[in-house]
């Protein structure tokens, strides 16, 4: 079994229905050699604590504040945490018979300046 998934792996499943990925704005740029960049739609700022609940009733949504990129391209962040939507959709197709997929986030410091494209991998 593989332990990652290659370039042409990825391509392959690219062409199936419904695509590994969809919703890639340069699938050439994007397309790494055992992985594929996910670029970032909108990230917001919690503003409230959400709940977990057994009941559907009793569960509350956090409230969000959506920050904004300058000119450059950069938000400029501060401990804390946010929540994070990508312009891309990944499907795991048979996730049900995967016993070991993931999919790996390189992790940000504190002191970053978050630019407009993440780079996780897909790994099989």
């Amino acid at each position: 079994m593989t332990a990652v998934l290659s370039r042409q792996d990825i391509q392959r499943l690219l062409k199936k229905k419904p695509p590994l990925i969809e919703g890639c704005i340069d699938i050439e740029k994007q397309l790494q050699p055992n992985s594929v960049d996910l670029t970032l739609r909108q990230i917001a700022l919690l503003q409230s604590p959400g709940r977990i609940a057994v009941e559907d009733s009793q569960r509350l949504v956090s409230d969000l504040a959506p920050l904004v990129f300058d000119g450059l391209g950069f938000i400029d962040l501060t401990p804390g945490a946010y929540l994070i939507t990508y312009n891309e959709i990944v499907h795991l197709p048979g996730l049900h018979k995967c016993q070991e997929c993931a999919i790996g986030i390189r992790r940000i410091t504190q002191s970053a300046r978050l630019y407009s494209q993440l780079s996780p991998s897909i790994y099989d």
